[in-house]
Order: structure tokens, then sequence, then C-alpha cells
């Protein structure tokens, strides 16, 4: 590994991973000034599980909930087996397979997708 590679890694803020691979001093001295950590192995099966760790931190999903509206219960009909909440749009707007909350009084009761909207007026 020469200074090449540092100054590849420092453009791309990355990290050196070098497997088999000898550093030359004067790579190892501009790692350490440019803040480049260089991870050196010897042995395969190391690597892999090091690199599995860092991946396992910078992988892990990132949900964002966003609000499209809401709207109020206004009467529950039972359909069979089934439960058919009746609501109004307050505001915002609804849309078929959106992920809805149901709550009174600021408790969650119950959390799942719509299965299906029928409009009337």
């Amino acid at each position: 590994m020469n200074i090449n590679d540092v100054n590849l890694a420092v453009a791309s803020k990355a990290m050196i991973i070098a497997f088999n691979v000898k550093t030359e001093a004067d790579a190892r001295r501009a790692a350490e000034l440019q803040g480049v950590a260089i991870r050196d192995y010897n042995v395969i099966y190391t690597l892999v599980e090091d690199v599995e760790q860092m991946l396992t931190g910078m992988l892990e999903p990132r949900y964002q909930e966003v609000v499209h509206g809401h709207a109020e219960v206004r009467q529950v009909i039972k359909a069979g087996r089934k439960m058919v909440a009746g609501c109004m749009v307050i505001d915002g707007v609804v849309h078929r397979r959106d992920r809805v909350r149901l709550q009174r009084a600021g408790q969650q009761l119950w959390e799942g997708g719509i299965a299906s909207l029928r409009r009337f007026k």
C-alpha cells in the first residue's frame, strides 16, 4: 500500500482495509496526518468478521413517519367476522395501502393497513 491509496481514501472519506499487503512508512505517516484509519489483516476470517460488524451498524433501516391526514371514526359496523370503521377525513388525504393508527384519548388501540376504501356522501 502506498501514498496514492491514502490520497484516494482521503478524497472519498474512507478507511483502508489491507489484506496481506505491506504498508509503506510514508503511507502510514500520511494516513495518520490525514486521519485515515488503516486496518491490516493477515487472516481472511478476521477481516470478514470485522467488516460484517462495521456494516451491521451502517445498514440498520431508518424509518421516518409521515402523517398524510387525520380521520375520525363515526360509526363501527360489524360485517360478518370483520369490523368496519366508518370514518370521516378531517384533514389531509387517506390512500389505500396507507398504514393507519387508531387512537382513543391518546392511547393507541390498533395499528395496521387499510384493506379497502369506499366513499359515501
